[in-house]
């Protein structure tokens, strides 16, 4: 934010489910971008035992790279205010890792993490305020 002056954040879940649906240019997928989970996701059976660069596969409508698999991405919120599990805050992550199958990559997938938990499988994606 500084370097640029911008201000970059992370998306709330419902920005990071557009991006990832394609925006105003959907074509309803299943997956962002394709029906075909290998055509746009690393995941279980395609994963060759590590996270990938991003930009390996087809981009979505938006021409976003990697929403589904590879990471699961970080959103704003809070995974639940009312309810937090062992009573510390967890974050909402959304699109899946490399440790889910093809039929657990689906956009509508949530997860969960800590706030003070690092994981190799959980990653961020930046959004820009106009």
């Amino acid at each position: 934010n500084k370097l640029t002056g911008k201000h970059y954040r992370l998306p709330t879940e419902t920005e990071w489910e557009y991006a990832c649906r394609g925006g105003e240019n959907s074509e309803q997928y299943q997956y962002s971008g394709s029906n075909n989970a290998d055509d746009v996701a690393w995941f279980y059976e395609n994963r060759r035992n590590r996270t990938n660069p991003v930009g390996q596969k087809k981009p979505n409508e938006l021409d976003i790279y990697d929403m589904n698999g590879n990471v699961d991405e970080i959103c704003k919120n809070q995974y639940d205010k009312n309810v937090q599990l062992h009573e510390e805050i967890t974050l909402i992550t959304r699109g899946g890792n490399i440790l889910n199958y093809e039929k657990d990559l689906r956009i509508s997938r949530r997860g969960h993490i800590y706030l003070n938990e690092k994981s190799p499988f959980t990653g961020f994606r930046l959004a820009c305020d106009k």
